[in-house]
């Protein structure tokens, strides 16, 4: 997402954690280290640093930004194609973020969400890989929320469909790189 300019990309406040909780509904066993390690390799590749707020049984997957200026955590949750659309088909998740002016000229990203298809993950558990493949779709999505979108090159992991690409690639730590560089809000 650009700037109302056209120049320079939305990027979330480099000088403040991003904070992010879980729902554990429909999780798979180790989920929580598996978000964590993510979020980790994510932060050591753009500089911004997240803030694990806890779990919660909150479902609001879209319109997180509240009314007059409050924001909700990032919420990472897992569903179904029922209660996320997005999900129907061969989609293993989705994720993104919300902005908000913070200058009359500047957008700001405040918070967002991952939706992590319960089937999917089911799924990976079941492969001999499934732990790497798992953490590989969570940081995906993560990188999403930073502002990350997807390439045609399929040696990253920010490319649009499942490769054999489990973790950050140089081209996807070039963009988190950049999106960690915005300014303090």
């Amino acid at each position: 997402m650009l700037q109302p300019d056209g120049v320079g990309p939305v990027t979330w406040d480099r000088c403040r954690e991003i904070p992010y909780v879980v729902n554990p509904e429909g999780a798979p066993a180790g989920h929580l280290e598996t978000v964590a390690a993510a979020a980790e390799d994510l932060a050591d590749a753009s500089g911004l640093r997240f803030r694990y707020d806890g779990t919660t049984d909150d479902r609001r997957l879209e319109d997180r930004a509240g009314p007059f200026g409050s924001t909700a955590p990032v919420l990472v949750a897992w569903a179904t194609p029922e209660e996320v659309p997005a999900l129907a088909g061969d989609v293993a998740g989705v994720g993104g973020a919300e902005a908000r002016p913070v200058t009359p000229d500047r957008l700001a990203f405040v918070t967002g969400m991952v939706a992590l298809d319960r089937d999917a993950f089911a799924a990976m558990a079941a492969r001999p890989d499934g732990a790497a493949l798992q953490r590989a779709v969570v940081e995906h999505e993560l990188a999403h929320v930073l502002g990350l979108g997807h390439v045609d090159d399929p040696a990253q992991l920010m490319y649009a469909e499942t490769t054999g690409q489990r973790r950050l690639a140089p081209g996807d730590r070039d963009g988190l790189a950049v999106l960690g560089s915005g300014p303090c809000q």
